[in-house]
């Protein structure tokens, strides 16, 4: 009898267990495991490399941080064995251009199944303050693990250009834009074009509005250029509070790059 008893508790222990555990989310964020990929590429290139070989080699790596980056699809896993994957390589080596690297950033981000879940429900709305009593209750996340899933979430939205500073979630519509820029109308921009400058962007999320509040502001209001397909856009900061803005295409060759600075002298020789 005393063995059955015994038996009956081991059971319910580990049933305990099986409810405590957590659903799976990316424990790192993006950005993070964008350098630890980094540094796994730098040792092994295309090669399969080992969980416990990484952890060895790369100082401060934890295996929860192999598994973040296998969530967002920069790693591929066989066992124990991880690949750097296409994907981290067109963020972070080879993307043909800006385009391309933040489409494959968004690929990154909707890659995790907690992501996925959250951008059904959220995406297009405002995401709520109590995001961590969300992912508790509604998306299998234990309440100790649940603090730093929202955390992670929310510092990959921002990071992607995809969560504005009203907290509103725009994942789907930036996807679409960058997948076909004219299914966007260019009358309806988007308010944060922006990627971090870990992708070496130069883009200005507030571009418009800034030109929109100095035409409010002068006698003579300013005429605002029209929108170019896969076009960059560069807010430069100047002396006295004044700021330049430069326009171009992304396929700016180095012959326009030669016009440019032509133009730029020309100017010079109108400055007293």
């Amino acid at each position: 009898m005393e063995d059955t008893f015994n038996s009956l508790d081991a059971q319910s222990e580990r049933a305990k267990k099986k409810v405590d555990r957590s659903a799976a989310y990316p424990a790192r964020s993006i950005e993070d495991s964008l350098r630890l990929v980094g540094e796994i590429y730098k040792n092994f290139r295309n090669a399969f490399a080992r969980r416990n070989d990484i952890v060895d080699l790369i100082e401060n790596t934890h295996p929860r941080h192999i598994a973040a980056a296998t969530h967002y699809g920069l790693l591929n896993r066989e066992k124990d064995s991880y690949q750097v994957t296409e994907l981290y390589k067109t963020i972070a080596i080879n993307g043909l251009d800006e385009r391309e690297i933040k489409l494959s950033l968004l690929k990154a981000f909707g890659a995790p199944t907690l992501n996925q879940e959250l951008i059904e429900k959220f995406d297009g709305d405002s995401i709520p303050n109590a995001l961590v009593a969300h992912l508790s209750r509604f998306h299998r996340i234990t309440e100790d693990a649940a603090p730093l899933a929202a955390e992670v979430f929310l510092k990959n939205a921002k990071y992607c250009g995809i969560l504005d500073d009203n907290n509103v979630l725009n994942y789907k519509r930036n996807l679409l834009r960058l997948e076909n820029p004219a299914a966007v109308s260019s009358e309806q921009p988007l308010v944060n074009d922006k990627v971090n400058s870990a992708t070496d962007t130069i883009l200005d999320a507030i571009f418009k509005e800034d030109l929109v509040a100095q035409a409010k502001a002068s006698e003579t209001p300013t005429a605002l250029l029209p929108e170019m397909i896969n076009e960059e856009r560069v807010k430069v900061r100047l002396t006295g509070k004044k700021f330049a803005y430069l326009i171009f295409p992304l396929d700016i060759t180095k012959t326009d790059i030669q016009i440019l600075k032509k133009e730029i002298e020309q100017l010079e020789l109108t400055i007293e």
